[in-house]
């Protein structure tokens, strides 16, 4: 009877009655009610979801992880630099990303010797992964980094082509 009752409601009748559904069947839980913020969807049907403390149906927004670039900045409206990119990726001289390679700190009790050996050594991203990359980070890491010591230091530049090339063939 309850739920043809809710089907004939339209959608603001439909939130008030579940306001008071919420205030009458639930006293135990009115306290973690009443600090929960509920969205309902303006399609919302009410067959969706079911909350179990109330037997109430309301329908909860999915909201799926982003790793997206901000282009406008909320305080200054600059780009924003993705922090995931920096984290896992670094930038040689000549414009390539380079990675290290899938798992090479997983299940290391599994792996032999010459795996473990192998799996340390870096690798190229492709052109259009480079390019992605470029996109996500800002104007100050597409720039060459230079550190004391550098271990990536032979790799910074290109000597195969002879228009990239520093030193003369």
């Amino acid at each position: 009877m309850e739920s043809a009752a809710l089907q004939n409601l339209g959608n603001a009748s439909f939130i008030i009655f579940c306001i008071i559904n919420l205030i009458n069947n639930c006293k135990l839980h009115q306290l973690k009610v009443a600090t929960r913020h509920v969205v309902i969807w303006q399609t919302t049907k009410v067959s969706e979801v079911c909350w179990n403390c109330c037997n109430i149906r309301i329908s909860f927004p999915c909201i799926q992880q982003t790793r997206s670039v901000t282009k406008w900045s909320l305080n200054k409206g600059k780009r924003k630099t993705v922090k995931a990119v920096v984290g896992r990726f670094y930038r040689l001289g000549w414009g390539a990303w380079i990675r290290p390679m899938v798992g090479h700190s997983k299940r290391h009790w599994s792996k032999t010797a010459k795996r473990k050996i192998r799996s340390e050594k870096h690798v190229f991203c492709n052109s259009t992964q480079s390019t992605l990359l470029d996109k996500m980070v800002t104007k100050y890491w597409r720039k060459r980094r230079f550190y004391i010591d550098d271990v990536y230091e032979p790799y910074q530049q290109r000597e195969e082509y002879s228009s990239s090339a520093v030193k003369p063939h």
